[in-house]
Order: C-alpha cells, then sequence, then structure tokens
C-alpha cells in the first residue's frame, strides 16, 4: 500500500514543474509555536513545545498545482514532511482537488503517515467560505519498549492500520485583513475541534493563533507568523497548509501496553543438597 503512495507522489511532482513553467507563483511561510499534548511514557506526562514552519509554494491560477512542507520539533522529536495538491478553480471560488502527502516523525526508530484524497474549498458569499479535505491515510505501526517495573515491561504501541481522516473549517472574513475560523479534526481515530484567527499587519504578513481541543491528547495551542507573497492581499490564492495535523497523528494512534514479566527462576541451594526423594532440589522435607 504504502509503494502505492509513492509512486503517486513521484507522478504528482513530476507534473507539478510542467504545470508551472508559464504560470504565476504564490510562496508563503507559517512559523508558528505552541504547546501540545503527547503524553507517553517515553515523551513525559506534562504538555512540551512544538516549534513549526510550513512553507508553501502554489502554481497557476485556474489549474492549481501547490506544493506543501513541514519541518517541525515536536517534543524534541523531529518530524517533516510534504504535500502535494493538484486541481483547478471553478467559478467564482471555488477549488476542486486532490491531495497526497507524506510525513514522518523520527520517534523511536521513526513513524512515517501517508495520505491521499480529495479536498474542496466554496466561497458562500458574504465573507463566508468553506474548506475541506477527506480521505484515507496510514500510519506505521511498531511497539517500542520504554521502560521496566517490578512486573511489567511498559512499551509505546502505535495502531498502523489505515483509517478515515478529515479536515474542515468554516471561516469568517470580517475584512480582507481579518479571518476567523471553526473547525473539525479527525486524524488517527480521534476527534478534535479547531479554532483559529488570522489578523493581516502589511499585505504579506499576519499575525495568526490556532488551537486543537479533542480526544485523548488530541490537544495543542499555536501562536505564529505568516508571511504570503503574491495572489494578492496576504497571498489569497494560497490554500491553508494543512501539515501541522501531521504533528498528531501517530500519537493519536498510540496505545501503552504492559507485559508481564516472567517470574524468578527457582534457585537450588547453596550446598546443592536437598532430599533424594525430591530429584535434589531444596524445599522439601525428609
Amino acid at each position: 500500500m504504502r509503494r502505492k503512495y509513492q509512486y503517486l507522489a513521484a507522478a504528482m511532482a513530476i507534473a507539478a514543474p510542467v504545470t508551472a513553467q508559464a504560470q504565476t507563483a504564490s510562496v508563503g511561510l507559517d512559523g508558528l509555536v505552541g504547546i501540545v499534548r503527547d503524553d507517553s511514557t517515553a515523551t513525559g506526562t506534562d504538555d512540551d513545545v512544538a516549534i513549526v514552519a510550513l512553507p508553501s509554494a502554489s502554481y497557476g491560477e485556474t489549474f492549481v498545482v501547490q506544493v506543501d512542507g513541514l519541518i517541525a520539533g515536536h517534543r524534541d522529536d523531529a518530524v517533516f514532511g510534504g504535500a502535494l495538491r493538484i486541481g483547478t478553480r471553478v467559478g467564482d471560488g471555488a477549488y476542486v482537488g486532490a491531495y497526497g502527502s507524506r510525513s514522518e516523525n523520527d520517534r523511536h526508530t521513526g513513524l512515517a503517515l501517508y495520505r491521499l484524497g480529495g479536498e474542496v474549498e466554496f466561497d458562500l458569499g458574504d465573507m463566508v467560505e468553506i474548506s475541506a479535505v477527506a480521505g484515507y491515510e496510514d500510519t506505521e505501526s511498531g511497539a517500542f519498549l520504554t521502560g521496566t517495573t517490578a512486573t511489567d515491561d511498559i512499551y509505546d504501541v502505535y495502531d498502523g492500520d489505515g483509517r478515515f481522516f478529515a479536515f474542515s473549517d468554516l471561516r469568517f472574513r470580517t475584512s480582507e485583513n481579518f479571518r476567523v475560523s471553526v473547525g473539525h479534526r479527525y486524524t488517527g481515530g480521534l476527534h478534535a475541534a479547531a479554532a483559529g484567527v488570522v489578523f493581516g499587519v502589511t499585505r504579506s504578513l499576519a499575525v495568526f493563533a490556532e488551537g486543537r481541543i479533542g480526544e485523548e491528547d488530541y490537544d495543542g495551542g499555536f501562536v505564529g507568523l505568516r508571511a504570503r507573497f503574491g495572489g494578492g492581499n496576504n497571498g489569497a490564492s494560497l490554500l491553508d497548509n494543512r501539515m501541522l495535523e501531521d504533528l498528531f497523528a501517530p500519537s493519536n494512534t498510540r496505545s501503552t501496553l504492559a507485559v508481564p514479566l516472567p517470574p524468578p527462576a527457582e534457585e537450588e541451594e547453596e550446598d546443592g543438597g536437598g532430599c533424594g526423594s525430591c530429584g535434589g532440589y531444596g524445599g522439601c522435607s525428609a
């Protein structure tokens, strides 16, 4: 299955620069810092810092090819990846396309995440937009020893089964320089509510904040700067980089497993004695 994802990503990557040759480009970089929850035996039980860079480059006005990136430090783990989006703008403010991505968290021996799906975005009028990405994701499986108690070995177990994923947002633009959004996230088998606000400082620079509140450890809050160039005020032609969600997906599949240690072996008496009727072992009476 993963090889098919790699073939698809390669095909999309080959198409991207060819399409971009005669097209205008928009580029952007979102830089965030935040507090995330990802508690396990390996990572500790306290919320910790994530520092994230989300670069993007989009080519085309009608037929669109966008390349997204992810570079992050997530609770002392490195996370990196990329996404490719190919689609078309239909009518006034609508977009329909395909979405494919791969990322990797270097926790333990590395945990890869693959996504393939479809994407839509609609302008509902009166400065209201709706955006959604949904499809199939596959997270890498693994069981990793994280500690030992007096009675058990403790493992972090990451469920590698494929599953449905979906991200959606309803956005309200009160002006060209201010946007509020509310939405929903489902990845790694867990749900979360999402919210965000973007305030444009200049034509190309904005301050923004985002939050996630969900099941188990699917929580986080971020603030940062958004720099975008080309495509109108605040790089309006760029689709929002969705790879922030890749920080959460592997951890959402994690469970803790305690494996009982084997009972200690019985030791022979130092003098090798014992009664003959017990085979030469101690612990019996004559």
